[in-house]
């Protein structure tokens, strides 16, 4: 509210005056020197609560008793002259200006009028000249003690646990921006600034706009995109210095430029259209870089372009979703190594029917065994191609569900007991699949000898193989031909035997020992398809 302060002794401005005055003349001069006042129609008042959120005991509803959100700002404050030391109960102040203000905290000190029977405040002074802007000054209002601040923040509380808001807590890390001659800035409690200024250099106006600004120590702090938070730049003739990762792609980008050009700064950045469009039109470059580029749409992508580059050159890969679902990455084929498997079996069939006939004949024998030979080498192309996956793309893959998977790659009947699911094999599957492999390979090296014994005819050999390789135990009809030879009087008798189908069991078993061997190696082929990707 308004006050008056009387000043004694303080009216003659003539202390030398030396001369002679009238009746008169003493009556104004004494009235002078001990009657003098001072009005104030404004008056410094100290923050004691502030109201801005509606859950926290609002104390102002409107006609349906809701809260009224025309209030919100609204202080409870003690004038610092005029009421100092007294009670309050009410004392609410309404904030001037509702358009742009900065919310006071408990503890600040506003100044504040009456005008038609409401009190308004607006503005703050800081407690001391040098002290930053979030400083307050409590119970400046209140020196004596014999004031209560009834139904405030900070009733019944010792002073040195006063609190500034409910649940503000100033932040010692914010700092005040620097400024430049000519600059008009806008700060809040909490490191946010807008600085509307110059590159001090003519015609060269900007606009920053940071959130999350912060520096606790005394040096003059200016903007920068490498500390501050959250960045908008909007810049006319001046060279800004971008941050990480912008500043290491100086190849894409002239990191130099210093005309006209909007900066967005933060950790992240989401542009979002509610209903219609966003669109992104530059006369140069547009470059996009990060670690991955997702792009998705409800109906299509249209790329139109000169040339399109699809630089997977740094063991990148390319992958053609085309199911929805659990998929597997399954590579496409290679035309290269397609090819190259084509035309060695071309050859080597070629080969074949022009060589073969030829071997009948003594004077075609020569011909007939270099035609063969230049098969062979389409044999080993057609073998290489197929044995290291050549014929398979390693860096363009279509996905598969796991259905056509195993259509495409179905588990041999020998190994089923063991691997189940070809897109979904173990690290224990595989382990036990290699140690059916070693034995079986074991026992198959074991019976090839003794097939060749036996190929023979000659009972010595065969019970000589008999008894030197080992591996043969369990090996079915072992037992068998082992009778045989014992009891067979001549090679003719063994002949008989082996004529006869004596050896048919053993041969089975041989057979299913090659055809595992085969087996596990075509498994394994599958899974280093599907570890391609």
């Amino acid at each position: 509210m308004s006050y008056t302060i009387d000043k004694f002794g303080a009216g003659d401005n003539d202390s030398n005056g030396d001369y002679p005055l009238t009746k008169n003349q003493a009556k104004v001069l004494l009235k002078k020197l001990t009657d003098q006042k001072i009005f104030y129609e404004l008056e410094p008042i100290e923050v004691l609560d502030v109201f801005v959120d509606l859950e926290d005991d609002f104390p102002f509803t409107d006609e349906n008793d809701n809260p009224d959100v025309n209030r919100i700002g609204t202080i409870r404050g003690r004038y610092v002259v005029s009421e100092h030391d007294q009670q309050v109960e009410d004392g609410y102040f309404f904030p001037l200006d509702q358009n742009v203000i900065q919310y006071p905290v408990v503890g600040e000190v506003v100044i504040g009028f009456e005008f038609n029977d409401n009190r308004y405040y607006f503005s703050k002074l800081p407690a001391e000249l040098n002290l930053p802007p979030r400083s307050v000054d409590f119970n400046i209002s209140n020196t004596s003690g014999l004031g209560n601040n009834f139904n405030t923040l900070n009733q019944n509380t010792p002073l040195d646990q006063y609190r500034s808001g409910r649940y503000f807590t100033p932040d010692k890390d914010v700092t005040r921006l620097t400024p430049r001659e000519g600059d008009t800035i806008i700060s809040g409690r909490f490191g946010n600034t807008i600085r509307l200024g110059h590159n001090k250099i003519e015609k060269s106006p900007n606009i920053k706009l940071v959130a999350g600004g912060f520096k606790n120590n005394d040096e003059p702090y200016f903007e920068n995109l490498q500390n501050d938070n959250s960045s908008i730049y909007i810049t006319t003739n001046e060279k800004v210095e971008y941050s990480k990762p912008t500043s290491d792609f100086k190849k894409l980008l002239n990191i130099d430029y210093d005309k006209p050009q909007l900066v967005f700064d933060s950790d992240r950045i989401v542009l979002n259209s509610k209903k219609d469009d966003i669109a992104i039109f530059s006369e140069n470059d547009v470059h996009i870089k990060g670690k991955r580029v997702n792009i998705e749409n409800n109906e299509g992508v249209n790329i139109t372009a000169k040339t399109i580059t699809n630089d997977i050159s740094n063991k990148g890969k390319i992958i053609n979703k085309t199911k929805q679902g659990k998929t597997t990455n399954f590579p496409e084929l290679d035309m290269m190594g397609f090819v190259k498997q084509i035309t060695g079996i071309q050859r080597f069939l070629q080969a074949m029917t022009l060589g073969v006939p030829k071997l009948s004949n003594p004077v075609t024998l020569p011909s007939g065994i270099k035609d063969i030979v230049k098969g062979l080498d389409g044999a080993k192309n057609f073998i290489d191609a197929t044995i290291n996956l050549e014929f398979l793309n390693k860096q363009i893959f279509e996905t598969k569900t796991p259905d056509e998977i195993r259509n495409a790659l179905p588990i041999p009947k020998s190994i089923s007991g063991v691997i189940d699911d070809i897109t979904n094999v173990t690290e224990e599957q595989l382990k036990k699949l290699k140690e059916l492999s070693d034995q079986n390979s074991s026992k198959l090296e074991a019976a090839l000898q003794l097939k060749s014994a036996i190929d023979s005819k000659n009972p010595t050999g065969v019970l000589s193989a008999l008894d030197s390789v080992s591996n043969l135990e369990n090996v079915p009809g072992i037992e068998l031909i082992r009778e045989a030879v014992e009891i067979s009087d001549s090679v003719e008798e063994f002949e008989n035997f082996v004529d006869n189908g004596g050896t048919e069991t053993f041969l089975n078993a041989l057979s299913e020992y090659e055809s595992f061997g085969s087996d596990v190696q075509q498994v394994e082929t599958f899974t280093k398809i599907l570890n391609i990707s």
